[in-house]
């Protein structure tokens, strides 16, 4: 991080000579790509880094943001430069409907991008060549160290595991990259070995190894939302050109439409790359930034690690987190404005940065931005009139400009779409405090059991880890003057508290439990070790035993969040044999296993390359104005993204197949007779209807069949 701090620092010569240099190097590495002569993963380097952290660096030293630390500028400087790109992108597609020529594409964005940069660059050196004189202060020395060099060998562990669970059909090495990643959380709550200045560093190196420990787990992408975001992203770079017209929510989110496209065209790599590379090493910024957002609030490094490892060892995170592209771009931008709230920073330069976040925020996941828009007066009226305290950003203010951005975002670029799903949700709300808040079904929601002994024992681990933070809550509450939580921080986290609680009770707030559980832990992670230092507190007094010391209360959260890890990567129900639900860790069990409730689990949003191949085939070779009837997994998944042939008919046991059309029928259905649908969570087999005429078939790759009838 020395480099990134000197770079920071550079006097205007300097600085400016750095820029010019860098694009110079990504110009060349494009050139060679031109001229026939590339030079293996050096323009993907060049460009990653290129547009990861120039244009922050830039924008960083353009507003003068010298009160921040360093460990809030680099992230801040990732921040900016996302923001950079989705709205450069923005105005060069803008630019795009007074050309013939469309700009979303390789030499105009290099161009454009690389002209604004160094333009901004001139005025930064014009401005501080009389003021700048290598003020450089290290702050964060590090130097090459035993710890440094374990940290390190994590992520290289974890990617290589990957690949051997892709290409050699074993696990061994990923087990090890988690069981290393458990030894640090160790080594940091039961010794001193680690030095407190690389914690950051290594919360970056557990976030990273963790994600793509199961993004790079498979060669095509997984998951749900994932495939439509493919669609899109995939939509603008075939016609180089973004069309805002299409009045469709994910279309809206410049997170999908600009930044994905525009890193697969800059840096030359695949778009399912883009997602499974890129995307994970931004959202890995998260878990740094609430690291630091809970060091302030507590004064304690060890306390924040362990805080911020609960939070990353929750399952959302490494897994439907991945297949949510735009939701992580998103996250991103929340927990950079609170960040930026909570900094030194001049009081104008706060809300500048807060706007711009905003704008981040709201163009890049409708769901979020409804989510904190509809809660975020609560946690207002919760810091004036309980906490008593008036904030100079968290205002009402603030609060009408967020709306504003929304409403105007949305209404321009979605034709209404995204309203008309907020009216949607406000309805399902209502049907379900009406309906479900009375009767039992909210409690086996709130209570259900699973058939499989790792799923009780997990449910028991979530289920004390939310008595915690309910107990943390309280305690911090109850006793303010044992903490340093500012009160913005205090009043949002009651409203992520009352959303986890009425998560309980109904579902119907446009996402699932799972994902606001994860989305509320951005917040309450901290509070639930603190409530565990309470609880073993509470626990000694009933017992009239001698209190339980920091550093003990410490070491048996430690323990616990280290169960807790196991059992959501998939390494607990290895060991036991229980139900699989890795698809890096128990993907071989998972095949290789007779029960096929663990194969229709598997391969619901898993797709082997016979199906990518078989989709891409008929994609190509079909008749256009022909049905393609296929299972609900293959329609709503694979037909968007390698197909990119969207809203085919749902194949069910009732279908009514019109002469002339094709069945697709991909892996699972082919070899285990499991067909998915006619809606989620849904099965039949495909024996209940006939296809055994083969003089219907016109394509196999032994896994794959496509009929024409």
């Amino acid at each position: 991080m020395n480099l990134m701090e000197k770079i920071i620092n550079y006097d205007a010569k300097k600085f400016l000579i750095f820029l010019f240099s860098i694009h110079c190097a990504l110009v060349g590495s494009i050139l060679l790509d031109f001229l026939n002569f590339p030079v293996p993963i050096l323009r993907q380097v060049i460009g990653f880094v290129y547009l990861t952290f120039v244009p922050g660096i830039v924008l960083h030293r353009a507003l003068k943001l010298r009160k921040l630390t360093f460990l809030e500028s680099f992230i801040c400087i990732v921040g900016l430069s996302m923001l950079f790109i989705m709205f450069s992108g923005f105005f060069i597609n803008s630019l795009g409907y007074f050309f013939t020529d469309a700009l979303i594409s390789t030499i105009p964005l290099t161009l454009i991008i690389g002209t604004i940069l160094l333009f901004l660059s001139l005025i930064c050196y014009m401005r501080d060549k009389n003021e700048y004189n290598e003020v450089y202060s290290s702050t964060t020395k590090t130097s090459l160290s035993l710890p440094l060099l374990f940290l390190c060998t994590i992520p290289f562990l974890s990617i290589i595991g990957s690949y051997l669970i892709n290409f050699y059909h074993t696990n061994i090495l990923a087990i090890i990259s988690i069981i290393f990643i458990i030894i640090v959380l160790i080594i940091v709550t039961f010794t001193d070995l680690l030095p407190k200045n690389l914690y950051p560093f290594s919360i970056f190196i557990i976030s990273i190894s963790i994600l793509y420990h199961n993004s790079l787990a498979s060669t095509f992408l997984d998951g749900w939302d994932i495939h439509f975001e493919y669609y899109f992203a995939n939509l603008v770079l075939g016609n180089s050109l973004w069309d805002s017209t299409i009045p469709l929510n994910v279309n809206a989110m410049l997170s999908i439409v600009m930044l994905a496209p525009i890193y697969s065209e800059i840096c030359n790599l695949e778009l399912t790359y883009v997602f499974k590379i890129v995307y994970p090493f931004i959202f890995s910024m998260v878990p740094i930034g609430i690291y630091h957002i809970y060091q302030k609030q507590i004064l304690n490094e060890k306390i924040a690690f362990i805080s911020v490892f609960y939070f990353m060892s929750i399952y959302t995170f490494f897994t439907e987190m991945l297949a949510l592209a735009r939701q992580q771009i998103a996250e991103f931008f929340f927990v950079l404005i609170f960040l930026i709230m909570l900094s030194n920073l001049d009081l104008f330069k706060k809300r500048l940065l807060m706007v711009l976040f905003v704008l981040g925020l709201v163009t890049s996941h409708y769901g979020l931005s409804y989510l904190i828009l509809l809660f975020m007066p609560v946690g207002y009226l919760f810091m004036t009139y309980v906490l008593k305290h008036k904030s100079d950003t968290y205002t009402i203010n603030f609060m009408l400009l967020f709306s504003i951005i929304v409403f105007i975002w949305y209404t321009n670029f979605t034709q209404g779409s995204v309203l008309e799903t907020i009216v949607s949700i406000f309805g399902h709300i209502h049907e379900s405090i009406m309906d479900d808040l009375f009767s039992t079904r909210s409690v086996e929601l709130a209570t259900s059991t699973s058939p499989f002994l790792s799923g009780q024992i997990l449910r028991m681990l979530y289920l004390l880890s939310q008595f915690f933070i309910a107990i943390g809550f309280i305690t911090v509450y109850l006793k303010p003057e044992d903490f340093k939580i500012s009160n913005e921080y205090f009043g949002f986290s009651f409203v992520f508290l009352s959303v986890l609680i009425t998560s309980f009770f109904t579902s119907s707030t446009g996402m699932n439990i799972h994902r606001l559980y994860h989305i509320t832990s951005i917040f309450l992670s901290m509070f639930c070790v603190v409530g565990g230092f309470t609880f073993f507190q509470s626990i000694s007094k009933i017992l009239h035993t001698h209190p339980i010391s920091y550093k003990k209360s410490l070491k048996i959260l430690s323990v616990f969040f280290a169960v807790f890890m196991i059992f959501n990567v998939g390494i607990g129900q290895q060991i036991i044999h229980d139900n699989p639900t890795s698809v890096s860790i128990n993907r071989e069990w998972a095949k290789n296993s007779d029960n096929l409730e663990h194969k229709y689990v598997f391969y619901k949003m898993h797709f082997p390359s016979q199906d990518v191949t078989g989709t891409k085939w008929l994609s190509k070779n079909r008749n256009s104005t022909t049905k393609i009837y296929a299972d609900l997994s293959s329609t709503a998944l694979l037909f968007f993204s390698y197909g990119m042939i969207p809203g085919e008919p749902i194949l069910t046991d009732h279908s009514r197949i019109e002469p002339g059309s094709y069945v697709y029928l991909r892996y699972p259905n082919v070899n285990y007779g499991i067909m998915y649908g006619p809606k989620q969570g849904m099965k039949w087999n495909i024996t209940d209807i006939p296809l055994s005429d083969q003089n219907n078939l016109i394509y196999s790759n032994y896994d794959n069949s496509i009929y024409k009838l």
